[in-house]
């Protein structure tokens, strides 16, 4: 085996030494931010070149990157963060010495080794096709490398208002479903009055309700690229689970030129680990935990992959299984913890590089998740109750199944590669839940005898979703750089709702309380491109636009008391709908040096329309469909990786201009959807990471929000905190369901223990208060703080840890629904909040190879 020391190759010893004692006392001139230019060539000779042109010392075996081909290299980076960028999906990773020379190794780190990117790792790197810097990388970000272009780039490098944590870092804190993204990410809630599949992610307050609606949502959750809620899949939320992720990108503001509708707030994308063909490696990681008051949980993962040909093909399997535990009683059933769940799923996916030039990758996942309880409590607690209590006539039951199979094809041509990626999802969603107050109002308003007061009833939803993306990117070194392509999606719906009253069938001859069908199918075709032009290195100017056609084609088919005044007599419409949108981006970035960039950038959104399944039922004044709305967001910000990357700190302002909302509006006392009034949002956030010294490391963020109404809206459903309706909102009233400030915080200890890699970090959140109801009405949530704590500690590559969250045992209210009246008079449900988990104690150990 010959090694290469390529930073004083052919020196003798003495004067080695010499050399590493100059390293070791000066200000390094390798620690400077230097210009690359290099094309795509294979490993070896990419690392001689940075060496060579950097001065730092590679240390590396030939047959170690022996067939591996180092991506292009183009722009400012310090010789670490090119050595991490050039390292990229080789399964290899950088150790670095005190005198500052770095050895590359298979991406096996030894515990507590020192990174590339400085500081030390409490968890063994497994290889996955993130960079070395995102591996490596401590809560300081280092050189993060993210595609919110759809292109790789630094995070410091997107003139976009970007949230990127690594895999490890995601782990590092706990994090395995949506709600923990939005404990630590600024400008992002879930007011959502539900459990997980009832989340409704919100950015930079751009919503108009609490809960999921029927309405396409204003963030689109994007795994791998791929949309898995589309506007027509309706009712819940896919909360995907965090396991084996490369890393999660959260993008703020409006991303509708390249990931088109449904975007008009931002993104969130789940960017997973991929096939590794250089070497065998795994783990299983299990977890038990306590709550409060509460039951017991247990989740667990495993994840395998194997190489079938070396450097060629590969395959990863990925399975997982989170059993929660409730904690809230329901005193009418006498249930307890009654707010459980169970999800499970798993993914498989197969890498081949059919060519040097040709990169084919198959992924089939899964996910099958049920909330038995939306996990409401009474809004105001009895006394002496001793925990969360809830009144619901049934526990309360929501499932959502999805299955995904993707296709993604890569083709190089030197210059330009080509990217394909096809897609087939298959969605199932069930609400299951008791109606029966609307047989006890029947009773009371008719004077009829006791009647049987359960009613059944089923929301429900099966969708089969299409999506075909192709694309072309300039892989040019110049100071032009573009992407343009294509998107198809086809969305076939069929869903509806069906109510029974098996105790109104003596009377009324007919138990039909609702009986509702809308099968439909939403088509978006798009072109979309995007381009870039730099000049002297330092100024970037981009433009981009998307143009896209969406078609929605639904009919409704309706009976029932409720919704006809018959059993049996139906009412049917049908809705063809067409619209075109436009939706361009414009930015200029300027980077005097590689470690600062200030950028502004204005950026169009957009969400589709729809149709009101109501129209028919209440008049003439219920159109059968409402149109998109659509917003402008006029953003400034600053992105610093500063001294020698052991500080970050990303600030940005933005200004929002939404028109054409979509809310709730009423006409006969029967509600729809309508667009109606104007509003602005404006705000600042800011985040931040550093490392004072290598045992330390500290960070943040907060976000100010300020969301209000700048056009009256008449006929704008408003509801009361007592439970009943009100119309009208005005010129200056504040957005519903919109905190006006977020804050967390962490400070984590790194040390060594007996010399196994050890730390123990404490973190905390702030969440501000918000309202059910327009003009700050309603009933208030929010406002509260939470405090986690973990630690843990690796020995040979076998990892415990433990945890605490919500120590301080809050029960803030994370949503709230109002009181629901019948008929406007019969209360058939109180108001009930949506409260963070109690404090919760727990073990997770891993095991990794």
């Amino acid at each position: 085996m010959r090694f290469r020391d390529l930073g004083h190759r052919g020196l003798g010893t003495t004067t080695r030494a010499g050399a590493v004692a100059l390293l070791v006392a000066g200000a390094p001139a390798w620690a400077q931010a230097r210009t690359f230019d290099l094309a795509a060539m294979p490993l070896g000779q990419a690392l001689r070149t940075v060496s060579q042109s950097s001065g730092k010392q590679i240390i590396f075996a030939d047959d170690l990157v022996r067939g591996k081909t180092a991506p292009r290299l183009r722009g400012p980076y310090t010789a670490d963060a090119a050595i991490g960028l050039l390292l990229a999906s080789s399964g290899l990773v950088a150790r670095t010495a005190p005198s500052g020379a770095v050895m590359v190794l298979r991406s096996q780190q030894e515990p507590g080794q020192q990174s590339v990117a400085g500081g030390t790792d409490p968890e063994p790197a497994v290889a996955q096709t993130n960079t070395t810097a995102q591996a490596a990388a401590t809560e300081t970000g280092g050189d993060v490398i993210v595609t919110a272009n759809k292109s790789r780039q630094r995070l410091i490098d997107v003139p976009v208002s970007v949230t990127a944590e690594t895999g490890a870092q995601l782990r590092r804190r706990g994090a395995t479903q949506l709600q923990d993204l939005v404990e630590t990410t600024p400008g992002l809630s879930n007011p959502g009055t539900g459990g997980g599949n009832t989340t409704n992610l919100v950015i930079r307050g751009i919503t108009t309700d609490a809960s999921v609606v029927l309405k396409q949502p204003t963030v689109s959750i994007l795994f791998d690229d791929i949309p898995v809620d589309p506007a027509t899949a309706g009712l819940l939320t896919t909360n995907l689970r965090i396991v084996d992720i490369e890393r999660v990108e959260v993008l703020r503001g409006p991303q509708g030129t390249l990931f088109g509708s449904g975007s008009i707030a931002g993104a969130v994308r789940y960017i997973t680990n991929k096939p590794d063909a250089t070497r065998l490696s795994g783990s299983i990681e299990g977890s038990v935990a306590g709550t409060y008051r509460g039951a017991n949980s247990e989740w667990g993962n495993a994840v395998l992959n194997v190489p079938i040909v070396t450097d060629r093909v590969a395959a990863r399997a990925v399975g997982y299984g989170f059993n929660e535990g409730g904690w809230i009683a329901n005193t009418r059933l006498n249930q307890s913890n009654v707010n459980r769940n169970k999800t499970y799923g798993g993914r498989i996916a197969l890498t081949a590089k059919a060519t040097d030039q040709l990169s084919v990758t198959l992924t089939g996942a899964y996910q099958n998740s049920r909330d038995y309880s939306p996990g409401d409590s009474l809004y105001v607690q009895p006394a002496g109750s001793g925990k969360q209590v809830t009144t619901e006539r049934q526990a309360g039951d929501s499932r959502a199944r999805s299955a995904l199979a993707n296709l993604g094809l890569t083709y190089d041509f030197g210059g330009v590669s080509l990217f394909s990626s096809s897609t087939y999802i298959r969605r199932k969603v069930d609400i299951i839940d008791d109606y029966g107050f609307y047989t006890d109002y029947l009773q009371l308003a008719f004077k009829l005898p006791a009647l049987n007061d359960v009613s059944p009833g089923r929301q429900f939803g099966a969708s089969d979703i299409y999506t075909q993306e192709l694309r072309l990117g300039s892989n040019g070194t110049g100071p032009f750089r573009w992407t343009f392509g294509g998107f198809y999606l086809r969305s076939d719906t069929q869903g509806g709702q069906t109510i029974t009253a098996p105790g109104l069938l003596p009377y009324l001859g007919t138990s039909n309380l609702a009986n509702l069908s809308s099968p439909g199918r939403q088509e978006e075709l798009a072109g979309f491109g995007e381009a870039t032009y730099t000049i002297a290195r330092k100024l970037d100017l981009t433009g981009g636009l998307r143009v896209s056609r969406n078609r929605l084609d639904i009919s409704s088919t309706s009976s029932g008391l409720l919704l006809t005044m018959s059993g049996t007599n139906a009412v049917t419409f049908k809705l063809p709908e067409r619209e075109t949108s436009y939706n361009p981006r414009f930015s200029v970035q300027y980077r005097p040096t590689g470690q600062l960039s200030v950028y502004a950038q204005a950026a169009r959104g957009y969400r589709i329309g729809g149709a009101n399944l109501t129209a028919g039922l209440g008049g003439p004044g219920i159109p059968t469909d409402y149109r998109s709305d659509h917003l402008w967001n006029y953003e400034a910000g600053v992105k610093t990786n500063l001294l020698d990357g052991r500080l970050q700190i990303n600030a940005d302002g933005y200004y929002i201009d939404w028109k054409n909302l979509q809310v709730s509006l009423l006409s006969n006392n029967i509600e729809y959807t309508g667009n109606a009034g104007a509003a602005r949002v404006y705000g600042f956030e800011l985040e931040a990471a550093a490392k004072p010294v290598t045992w330390l490391d500290l960070g943040g963020s907060l976000s100010l929000n300020n969301a209000a109404l700048t056009r009256d809206a008449p006929t704008l459903v408003r509801t009361s905190a007592i439970g009943g309706s009100v119309v009208g909102a005005k010129d200056g009233d504040r957005l519903p369901a919109s905190p006006r400030a977020q804050g967390s915080a962490y400070a984590q200890l790194n040390f060594t223990y007996k010399d196994d890699a050890a730390f123990i970090r404490a973190s905390g959140q702030y969440v501000g208060a918000s309202y059910t109801d327009f003009a700050s009405q309603g009933l208030r949530f929010g406002e509260y703080g939470t405090f986690d704590v973990r630690a843990g500690i690796v020995h040979h590559g076998v990892e415990v840890t433990i945890f605490g969250r919500n120590l301080l045992d809050s029960d803030g209210k994370r949503s709230a629904a109002p009181a629901f009246l019948v008929g406007g008079v019969f209360p058939a449900a109180p108001q009930y909040a949506f409260r963070i988990r109690p404090r919760t104690i727990g073990l997770t150990g891993r095991v990794a190879f």
